[in-house]
């Protein structure tokens, strides 16, 4: 009985905390509320496929979307430094696309099931699926970079993905040369 009171205070403590956590979140968005509001509609809007499967994927993402720390920060810097322009809401969706291309490769990359406690896409449909809606949120990323009109942005943008397609690769060139220094290290004598 005391083991179940223990419990039950414990979650009613997380549910305290949890609810404590998003008034703060409110908090912290009220100056940008339109804005971010605008920034998920975009964000949504520029996710839409007229491919059935590829929508279905889509869903799923939209549906698991995490906190959208990236464009919150983007949002509220605009704001602190002046204004939110059609391009500072343009560059959020950007960033965050560009995050939930990486998040979906790395969930295939690292055979992950689960994010935040749900089913990684890899898992709801496959690998093959899910590499490609990766790179179709990417290319996305890429349209949404070359609406600012700036062909550095574009640059930075290609280069990132670059890079960050480059470190992956490093990753697991480390990993496997682990695994074969392990390997050979126990068939010493």
């Amino acid at each position: 009985m005391y083991e179940k009171t223990r419990l039950l205070d414990s979650f009613c403590y997380f549910c305290e905390s949890l609810h404590g956590i998003m008034d703060e979140r409110r908090k912290i968005e009220e100056p940008v509320s339109a804005e971010f509001e605008r920034f998920n509609k975009d964000f949504e809007a520029s996710l839409r496929s007229e491919t059935t499967r590829l929508q279905s994927a889509i869903d799923v993402i939209l549906n698991s979307t995490g906190k959208h720390v990236r464009p919150l920060l983007v949002l509220l810097t605009a704001k602190v430094c002046g204004q939110v322009t059609d391009n500072t809401i343009n560059s959020a969706v950007l960033l965050e696309l560009l995050h939930t291309a990486t998040l979906i490769h790395d969930d295939v990359i690292d055979e992950t099931k689960q994010r935040r406690g749900v089913p990684s896409l890899n898992a709801i449909f496959d690998n093959r699926i899910s590499v490609l809606v990766g790179d179709y949120v990417l290319s996305t990323a890429l349209i949404r970079s070359i609406q600012t009109g700036d062909l550095r942005i574009v640059g930075i943008i290609s280069n990132l993905g670059r890079d960050l397609s480059e470190g992956e690769i490093k990753q697991l060139e480390t990993a496997e040369e682990s695994i074969l220094d392990e390997n050979c290290y126990r068939s010493l004598p």
